[in-house]
């Protein structure tokens, strides 16, 4: 028997909670906006510091006061007319333009760039292997 009275359609109760695919997405980019403002938060100290570092400062101190006292020279055709013409660090030869250093007791020519990745670890001339820094012994004989 039908009273002619449709049921209501079924929703959902009032206890349960409906999500659509919209408000997952919000909470998805909330999140991580929030993880985002807490890394800039933490790192704001580092980035808002001044830059105070030098080419040297990651250099041990005796190999950053040696880079300080050989100088750069651009490379130019007054310095092709020597006997090297290359680096003998990395093999390739020097261009005008590039910037050299001239070891000051053997004058010996190199990259400055690979001189001083070289000196950061050794304190020698890569070619003849003399001593870049006098030593006690040389100064008190001197």
């Amino acid at each position: 028997m039908s009273s002619g009275v449709d049921s209501p359609p079924a929703t959902p109760d009032d206890d349960s909670v409906y999500f659509n695919s919209e408000f997952i997405l919000f909470i998805g980019l909330f999140v991580i906006l929030c993880f985002l403002f807490c890394l800039v938060a933490l790192n704001a100290c580092t980035w808002l510091t001044p830059n105070r570092t030098t080419i040297h400062d990651h250099f041990s101190l005796p190999a950053a006061k040696l880079l300080r006292t050989i100088p750069k020279v651009t490379y130019s055709a007054a310095h092709n007319s020597s006997s090297s013409s290359d680096c003998a660090i990395c093999l390739s030869e020097f261009l005008v333009g590039d910037e050299i250093r001239v070891l000051p007791r053997c004058h010996h020519c190199f990259h400055a760039v690979c001189i001083d990745r070289w000196i950061g670890s050794h304190f020698t001339c890569p070619s003849c292997r003399q001593l870049l820094l006098k030593t006690t012994r040389e100064t008190t004989q001197s």
